[in-house]
C-alpha cells in the first residue's frame, strides 16, 4: 500500500514556488536545510545547461526510482554480477526544480516546481547524524585519516578512535563507509608518487644524520626494484653482533614487487 506522508516543517524552511535566490549555490543550500530539518536525503538529478550557463535543475529525494535487477545492471556494464545490492529507493516522487531566470541585469534562480509528498517515513531525529546530507569530510578529517592511512591503521579503528575522541556516533560526522572511501581516494592521489614520498623522506633523514644510509636502484622503465637504507643504530648492532637473517620475501605479495624488510635490533 503507497503511504502519502507531508513532512512537518516550519514555513520558513519550506521552499515555495516562485521563491528566487541569487545562485545555485542557494538554492542547493535552502532545500538541504529543509530536507535535513524533516528527515530525508536528496540527489542531484537532472540539469540543462546553454552557452556554460545552467538554465534549470532537478534535485529528488534520494529514494527516488526503483532499484535495477543484476540483470539490467549486467546488461548495462556488460559483465556478470550476482552480488545482491540493498537499495532504499521505493519511488519517492518528492523533488524540486529550480530555473534560470535574469531581471533588469541581476541574474538568479526561481523555484519553478516544488513536491513535498514522500511515499515513506522520514529518518528520526537521533539517527540523522547518519543521514548523507549531515555527513561530512572536513580538512580535519581528511588530515587525521592521512595520519593513520601513515601509521598503518585500518578505516575501523581509525573511525572507532574519532569516536571516542570526539565523544560519541553523534559527533564524528561520517560513517566507517565514508572513511574508507576518503582512505580510497587518498591512496589513488597518492598512486605513482609514493616511491618517491619515500625517497624524499629518507634525503631528509641524510641531511639529519650523516650516519644515515640509503640506497635505491630503478629499472630501464624508471620503477623501483630495489631499496636498502639503516641508521646509526642499525650500524652499530651490525657491527656487534654481525648477525645474518635469510628469508623468503615471496609470501603474501600485492600489485608492488615483492618487499624484504631488514631490521637490526
Amino acid at each position: 500500500m503507497d503511504v502519502s506522508v507531508v513532512p512537518e516543517c516550519s514555513a520558513e524552511l519550506k521552499p515555495v514556488v516562485g521563491q528566487k535566490f541569487q545562485s545555485l549555490d542557494f538554492t542547493f543550500a535552502f532545500y538541504d536545510v529543509y530536507a535535513c530539518a524533516v528527515g530525508f536525503d536528496t540527489r542531484k538529478q537532472g540539469m540543462r545547461k546553454v552557452d556554460d550557463v545552467t538554465t534549470w535543475y532537478y534535485v529528488v529525494c534520494n529514494r527516488e526510482g526503483q532499484k535495477k535487477s543484476n540483470d539490467q545492471l549486467n546488461e548495462r556494464f556488460g559483465f556478470s554480477m550476482k552480488r545482491r545490492r540493498l537499495s532504499k529507493r521505493c519511488g519517492c516522487k518528492a523533488s524540486i526544480s529550480f530555473k534560470f531566470f535574469s531581471e533588469g541585469g541581476h541574474p538568479g534562480y526561481i523555484v519553478q516546481d516544488f513536491n513535498e509528498v514522500q511515499n515513506h517515513d522520514m529518518v528520526e531525529s537521533e539517527h540523522q547524524h547518519f543521514m548523507s546530507i549531515n555527513r561530512h569530510l572536513d580538512d580535519v578529517h581528511q588530515k587525521f585519516i592521512l595520519d593513520c592511512s601513515k601509521a598503518n591503521i585500518g578505516p575501523t579503528l581509525t573511525f572507532k578512535v574519532l569516536k571516542e575522541t570526539l565523544g560519541g556516533f553523534d559527533h564524528v560526522g561520517c560513517t566507517v563507509g565514508d572513511i574508507r572511501n576518503a582512505s580510497r581516494d587518498i591512496k589513488a592521489y597518492t598512486h605513482g608518487f609514493d616511491v618517491q614520498m619515500v625517497l624524499d623522506g629518507m634525503a631528509k633523514k641524510k641531511e639529519m644524520s650523516e650516519s644515515y644510509t640509503y640506497h635505491y636502484e630503478v629499472n630501464d622503465h624508471n620503477q623501483l626494484v630495489a631499496l636498502f637504507w639503516c641508521d646509526g643504530l642499525m650500524k652499530r648492532n651490525y657491527h656487534m653482533f654481525g648477525d645474518i637473517v635469510a628469508f623468503d620475501s615471496t609470501y603474501n605479495t600485492n600489485r608492488y614487487i615483492p618487499f624484504a624488510l631488514l631490521c637490526a635490533l
